[in-house]
Formats: structure tokens, C-alpha cells, sequence
């Protein structure tokens, strides 16, 4: 995808169009959703002059494995994700809240806790918007806290995304109070959905608090008069999220336009948050809702943000007056697995920990080939349908404890699609190392949707375990044992001629049930049928060299 003017590689490259950034939030979910089929995202100089036009064409010719890219008329830019040492530079500024301060969705969780925050660090008036206003879950109870505060509260019903009500309610706060001296954007609409099945209109619906909010705030506050312009954004906008591309793409559209303002001169921040340990206090089911939250994002390498540990890097970045920061608590162990599980990317290779992880030695895969020959031997003497239903079985045992039903699989559908019954990437993978745990098999991550229900997926292993051509495979297997534990013997005489004789003896049965009934007891040189066509070969006489290599050829070994 290409766009003009979305992206900036430096201080002088100024960034001219946020709407057009909403392309790479939304690519960089793509790339997550539809790694088979994504390229990559360029952004293209003002000037597009026939080197930019060659540079084009070499990175489409050849990418190698950039997907981020910008180009300049100094060159080819591509894109880091960077840990910012801002605890190592001496800010220029101790940024306190005065006046009056202006909060869209500050009634809401993180609004909330943005709330108290401001009024502990010196807010006269803050003005919290939301669409419900004083019907807002806990709006009373909050406005109570931050009176017994000691500030000034005003609770305002207004939709960010109405121009003209937001205008009203500017001016009528200035006219009646201290001036608006900070804002701070965190109303959001978050709607999950896949790209494929998203509509224009839930598009629309999904960015409209964000984006018009955020413009239209950028277009009331268009001088420089304030201390702060604050947009919260998320995570889902730098690296991507699967489920929300409208929600990346509208937060793509607040970093953009941080970046756009700064250009024109105005301070302004935008934060990428990761994920808020941030619910309502008065929420009957906070508790529970913050459990199962905090459980969901830890398995994504996300573990809920500290709303404390939140706000002193929100203090730290507009200190340092930054204009982009991300802010997030991620074990990036779990993160990476799952985030380059069937895509990798570049975007974070310069994040110390993932070099480390990159670096490391790969894990010993002790016990995995064991777990295989057991689970094929359970398979052993089973007819193909009773080995199908055996695997069915396990798959739907696996899938609904992954999912939370229990281990029994009942409500599990064998021929139901693992995508419609809940299943997102976190959930595959967990799958996917369950059934590696049971079989000893290695599957590939992309599992569950390459195979998408129990049945095609039981039938997948099936294949892979006991293949239909392969009956003697655990034979083979046995006697290929049986050959290792021969070589490493040193028998004396005795023990060699009693070896001997058993192995002439078992192959001479093995031949003698597959033999056909002999017509007149003779071959053609006056042999004994049954004492040779062993490959020239008398077994009553043949060495053990011999003989193991009699068997080699009989059961196709090499």
C-alpha cells in the first residue's frame, strides 16, 4: 500500500497527512491477519522524480524483509521500534497541570484515574466530557472524590465528534472559568473485528470519537495557548493488532497528527498505551473484569499497565515535551513467540531484549520424539475409524480446555469452525502446543486455521502419525532398534549363535506366511523352495551380516 506524506523519517520531514496514516495502522494489522497475502507499506516523497520511482521498484523487487519503509529523495528509510532513555537526559520542563484542564472520556476507566491524577498535581478546574455525562457508570461518585479534592469539577454531556457541541462547550468554559490551559484526548469507541468482515460504516463507527475528536479538538486549539495537548493512543498503532485494524488505524490517525502539529509549531504528545489496569472502582464487576483481563493480555506478553506506574511516564514524556512515545509493560518472551509466529518482523529487532531472544541458542526438544512413539503406539491395532475418532477425541479435549469448557470436549463441535467458536491467534498457538505436548509432533502455529475445525484437524494428524502407506511403520521402527542395539553388542561365540539362530528362525516364518503354496516342492535348480529365493541367500547358513541385510531388502530399509 502507498501513501504520500504519512510518515516522517526526521525533524525537517515534515509529516503532512494523518488521514493517510490510518493506511498503516491499518497495514500493520494486515499484516498480522493476512501474512500470506501482505506486502508491505511505502511511503513516497512529495517529489516522486524517476529515482524515487527506481527506488520503488528495487524495494518491490526486492524487500528483504523490510515491510515498513519510507522514500526520500536522500534514500530509503525503514522503521524501528526504539527504547527511549528519556530517564538518562535531563528534561527541559516540569510540566503541572493549571487552569483549567479539558479531559474527553473523562468519566470513563483511564479518565477516571487521569482524573485524580491531575488534581493531586494541581489542576484548579478539570471539565470531563463523556456522551452520557452525569449518567455515566460512577460520574457522581467520581465528582464527589475530586471535589473532596479540593478541585473544581465540571461534568459535561458532549459527543467529541460534534464540531459544533464541542465548540459550545469551549466556550462556554472559558467564558465562565480560568483559561483551557491543557487537553488531554482519551474518548474512544474500541469495536473488535476482523479486516475481511469490516464494513465502511463500522470502519466510520469504530474511528469517529478518536479521529473527528481529535481534529476537531486540533482545529479549536489551533494556537499556541496551551501547556499541553495530550492524545492517548494505543499500542494496537505501532506494532498492529489482530481484531483492530479500525481501532490501529484511528490511533495511527492521533500519532500522525501529533507529529503534524508539531510541525506547525504546536506542542503536542501523543502516547501509545498498552493495556490499563485501569477499571472503575464502583464497578460491581470490576474485580472479576479486571481478573480475566489481566489473565487474557498476559498470555499476549501484555500484562495490565500499572495506572501509577501509567502516569509517571506521562509525566516523564511531557517533562521531556516528547511527541511519540509508546508506553507498555511487555514480557517479550511471550510477546515475540506470538507476534512472529507466522510473520516475522524487523520492527522490533532493535529492542535489546528480542536481539537477546534471537540470539539464543533453540531449545532441546527432549522427549519429543518419545511422546511420538507413544501416541503412534496408541494408534497400533485400531481400524482407520477408530483411529479418527481416537484423534478426534484428543483435539476436541484440547480445543475446549483451551477455550474453557473443561477437558471433556463436549461442547466442542467436531465440525464446527475453530474461528467461530472463538478462536484468535493466542488461542491457536495454545493450541497448537497442546497437541505437540500429546503427539510429539511439531505443528506449525498456523495450525488451527490451515485445518479450521476438529475434524480436518484430527484428520491432519492422523496423516502425519499413521499414514495408510506405513502399516509397519512401529514394526520398523522396533527393528531399526533392534538393529542399533545389535551394532553396539559384543557378544561372545555362544550368545552370537543363539542370535544368529533366532533371527534365521523368525525370518524363515516371516517368509513362510507370505510364500504361496509351493506347486511341486522344487525349483528349477532342484532346491528346496523354502531353503533359498531369499536374494541368492541360504538362511540356514547365512552370517548375521547377511542376514541383516536380507531383512533390509525384504522390508524396503536402505
Amino acid at each position: 500500500m502507498l501513501t504520500r506524506g504519512a510518515v516522517s523519517v526526521s525533524g525537517s520531514d515534515h509529516l503532512t497527512s494523518p488521514g493517510q496514516a490510518q493506511t498503516w495502522g491499518w497495514g500493520r494489522a494486515a499484516a498480522l491477519e493476512h501474512p500470506d497475502l501482505w506486502g508491505g507499506l511505502i511511503d513516497l516523497p512529495a517529489r516522486l522524480d524517476d529515482r524515487a520511482l527506481r527506488r520503488v521498484c528495487q524495494i518491490l523487487a526486492d524487500p528483504d524483509g523490510e515491510d515498513q519503509l519510507a522514500v526520500r529523495s536522500s534514500g530509503v528509510f525503514v522503521r524501528r521500534l526504539v527504547r527511549g532513555a528519556l530517564g538518562d537526559r535531563t528534561p527541559p520542563r516540569q510540566w503541572t497541570p493549571r487552569g483549567t484542564v479539558l479531559v474527553t472520556g473523562g468519566t470513563g476507566g483511564i479518565g477516571g484515574h487521569l482524573a485524580r491524577w491531575l488534581a493531586r498535581n494541581g489542576a484548579e478546574h478539570l471539565v470531563l466530557t463523556s456522551r452520557r455525562g452525569r449518567e455515566a457508570l460512577g460520574a457522581p461518585e467520581l465528582e464527589a472524590v475530586l471535589t473532596e479534592m479540593g478541585v473544581r469539577v465540571t461534568i459535561a454531556a458532549c459527543d467529541v465528534a460534534d464540531k459544533k457541541a464541542l465548540s459550545e462547550l469551549v466556550r462556554q468554559v472559558e467564558a465562565e472559568g480560568p483559561p483551557i490551559r491543557a487537553v488531554i484526548h482519551t474518548a474512544a469507541h474500541i469495536a473488535l473485528g476482523m479486516l475481511a468482515e469490516t464494513t465502511p460504516a463500522d470502519y466510520a463507527e469504530i474511528c469517529r470519537a478518536k479521529v473527528l475528536g481529535a481534529q476537531y479538538l486540533d482545529e479549536l486549539f489551533d494556537k499556541d495557548t496551551l501547556d499541553a495537548f495530550v492524545l492517548f493512543s494505543s499500542i494496537a498503532s505501532v506494532w498492529g493488532s489482530g481484531d483492530h485494524g479500525a481501532y490501529a488505524a484511528s490511533n495511527a490517525h492521533l500519532d500522525a497528527l501529533a507529529e503534524e502539529r508539531r510541525g506547525r509549531g504546536l506542542p503536542t504528545t501523543s502516547v501509545s498505551w498498552g493495556i490499563w489496569d485501569a477499571a472503575n472502582d464502583w464497578d460491581p464487576l470490576n474485580t472479576e473484569l479486571r481478573t480475566y483481563k489481566n489473565q487474557k493480555s498476559s498470555r499476549h506478553g501484555l500484562p495490565l499497565l500499572d495506572a501509577e506506574l501509567a502516569f509517571a511516564a506521562l509525566q516523564q514524556s511531557l517533562d521531556h515535551d516528547e511527541t511519540f512515545v509508546a508506553v507498555a509493560d511487555v514480557d517479550w518472551e511471550q510477546f515475540v513467540s506470538l507476534f512472529t509466529m507466522v510473520r516475522d518482523s524487523r520492527l522490533i529487532t532493535e529492542i535489546p531484549e528480542v536481539r537477546r531472544l534471537k540470539e539464543a541458542p533453540l531449545p532441546e526438544s527432549a522427549g519429543t520424539s518419545a511422546a511420538t512413539g507413544q501416541f503412534a503406539e496408541k494408534l497400533v491395532g485400531l481400524s482407520r475409524p477408530e483411529q479418527e475418532h481416537l484423534l478426534l477425541d484428543l483435539v476436541r479435549a484440547q480445543a475446549a480446555t483451551v477455550l474453557g469448557h473443561g477437558a471433556a470436549g463436549d461442547e466442542v463441535e467436531a465440525g464446527r469452525a475453530f474461528r467461530d467458536m472463538g478462536f484468535d491467534s493466542l488461542t491457536a498457538v495454545e493450541l497448537r502446543n497442546r497437541l505437540e505436548a500429546q503427539t510429539g509432533l511439531k505443528l506449525p502455529a498456523t495450525l488451527v486455521f490451515d485445518y479450521p475445525s476438529p475434524t480436518h484437524l484430527a484428520a491432519r494428524l492422523l496423516v502425519m502419525l499413521a499414514p495408510e502407506d506405513s502399516a509397519a511403520k512401529p514394526v520398523l521402527g522396533q527393528l531399526a532398534e533392534l538393529e542399533a542395539a545389535l551394532g553396539a553388542l559384543e557378544p561372545d561365540e555362544s550368545t552370537r549363535e543363539d542370535v544368529a539362530k533366532r533371527l534365521q528362525n523368525l525370518l524363515w516364518r516371516w517368509n513362510e506366511s507370505a510364500s504361496p503354496a509351493p506347486s511341486s516342492g522344487v525349483d528349477g535348480d532342484g532346491a528346496d523352495a523354502a531353503d533359498t529365493g531369499n536374494g541368492g541367500v541360504d538362511v540356514s547358513s547365512a552370517s548375521a551380516d547377511e542376514l541383516f541385510n536380507m531383512i533390509d531388502r525384504e522390508l524396503g530399509l536402505p
